[in-house]
């Protein structure tokens, strides 16, 4: 039977993604139909940094990004959520990120005056302090949220303290896969004995250490003696543990490089004048990711994992992000580099390496859901 927290749960990430989908609405139309922004509408005319809407726009197109994957692997009947840390730090990061945004849009649009010095009332700031208030109110969501997201951290715990309260037996944190395939309310679980096998005889046994585990014991013990074989094994064998966590880090820091080589090109004007809904696809790709993989890696240091269906939805977008922005980057190099007359070389190098770095990052993103979907791993 599905709980109360579940149903409450969904629907407050439903509820989630429609607040997300109006403030996106409002931040990118809200000038008359243009770019609104948190801190200024990027205008040729005055000298504004774009810091606020790159670290906005990731916000607001990262979250939604994640919350759609959560609501779709629901749609898989999966109960991952309920068992990681990941949605909790991913929520409780949100509370502050989205308070921050809608601060400063509500400082900025608060004291905003228009080109009507005696003109009190203006439609843009009407629509600023909107995204404002409603960027707060989100942030409450997420507390929420994150509330929720508790609840269900802390009765798997529970569940799990009951299934070996009454025994010797130890679960190592690398067993939680099988232990989902385990009846949660058996009330009579094996001993564990050296005549049962590892997963033998129908029986409930849970091994204090897995295979792996025994692996990566006994190249501990032969890396001692050291074997130069024995070192190569075991570096091997960590490898193939953490390749999940390695190409996380790697996907994070060309995301990073990525973002500062485009924001070192805003800086000539030839660039500025490319159509800022390119630049804020481009950054919204680049920093929405950089705050997704960021919050990943963050949860594995904690020791939790996201699901394999989660990972690789999150893989999945990163391919089609990081495609779209180098697509954008390549057609508007190509377009301005050959209309002016001088162009500046070493500006149109960082654009274009951004959009290597983009291509290379779509690349790893696809190698990383290929990989996902083939070992069907957790992250």
């Amino acid at each position: 039977m599905v709980s109360v927290q579940t149903i409450a749960t969904i629907v407050v990430k439903i509820f989630k993604i429609v607040l997300n989908i109006v403030i996106l609405v409002l931040y990118r139309t809200g000038y008359n139909g243009e770019f609104l922004g948190v801190g200024g509408t990027w205008n040729l005319n005055e000298e504004k940094n774009p810091d606020a809407e790159i670290v906005a726009s990731g916000v607001i197109v990262g979250y939604l990004i994640y919350t759609l994957v959560q609501i779709v692997t629901f749609l898989f009947g999966t109960t991952e959520h309920k068992r990681a840390l990941s949605e909790i730090v991913m929520n409780f990061i949100g509370v502050f990120l989205w308070i921050a945004v809608g601060a400063v849009a509500l400082h900025y649009w608060g004291g905003y005056q228009g080109e009507h010095q005696f003109q009190f009332v203006f439609a843009e700031k009407q629509v600023g302090l909107a995204v404002g208030a409603l960027c707060v109110i989100q942030g409450a969501v997420y507390l929420l949220d994150t509330a929720l997201s508790v609840i269900h951290f802390t009765k798997e715990m529970l569940k799990l303290e009951y299934l070996y309260s009454g025994s010797l037996v130890i679960i190592s944190p690398r067993s939680k896969d099988f232990m989902c395939e385990v009846d949660v309310y058996a009330s009579n679980i094996a001993p564990l004995t050296e005549n049962v096998s590892e997963y033998g005889g129908g029986a409930r046994v849970i091994w204090a250490m897995s295979a792996g585990d025994r692996e990566a014991d006994a190249q501990a013990k032969k890396g001692e003696e050291g074997s130069a074989t024995d070192r190569d094994s075991r570096a091997a064998a960590v490898l193939k543990h953490n390749w999940c966590i390695g190409l996380r880090t790697i996907e994070l820091i060309l995301a990073v490089i990525a973002i500062g080589l485009i924001e070192g090109a805003m800086t000539a004007p030839q660039v500025l004048q490319s159509d800022h809904r390119h630049i804020a696809l481009i950054f919204s790709a680049y920093s929405s990711f950089i705050i997704i993989t960021g919050i990943l890696i963050i949860a594995r240091l904690f020791g939790e994992s996201a699901g394999w269906k989660t990972s690789i939805g999150f893989s999945i977008i990163g391919v089609i992000m990081f495609t779209a922005a180098a697509a954008i980057i390549f057609y508007d190099w190509h377009r301005s580099y050959y209309a002016n007359i001088r162009p500046n070389k070493e500006v149109y190098n960082l654009l274009i390496s951004s959009g290597v770095f983009a291509v290379v990052n779509a690349v790893v993103f696809l190698m990383h859901a290929f990989l996902t979907f083939r070992k069907e791993a957790d992250y």
